[in-house]
């Protein structure tokens, strides 16, 4: 992984936080959702009444970065979106908006 350039992950992982594979990927990766809003659960399944957490945005952690999600909690039958700024620069090219359907 390129320690000096910003890389985000994000998708349907079909796991709670709590589970090992997004523990193991928490040890690399910053869960842009839980950082900037630590006490809420971010619940985005099932669509109707959500329940539980499995869709995620991450940001490499070598990386420092300031992270901000657009628009309200994410929910499956919405786009979740996410815009990084890599603070390295502090440039408004550095500006970039990841989408997820």
């Amino acid at each position: 992984m390129n320690k000096e350039h910003l890389q985000v992950l994000g998708g349907d992982f079909n796991a709670e936080p709590h589970e090992e594979s997004i523990r193991l990927l928490s040890t690399h990766w910053s869960d842009t959702y839980a950082t900037q809003y630590p006490e809420s659960n971010g619940y985005t399944f099932p669509t109707n009444d959500p329940i539980k957490r499995i869709d995620y945005f991450f940001v490499n952690k070598q990386v420092k970065s300031d992270v901000s999600i657009i628009g309200t909690e994410p929910t499956e039958e919405t786009m979740k979106y996410i815009e990084v700024r890599n603070t390295l620069t502090n440039a408004t090219t550095d500006l970039a908006t990841y989408y997820m359907i």
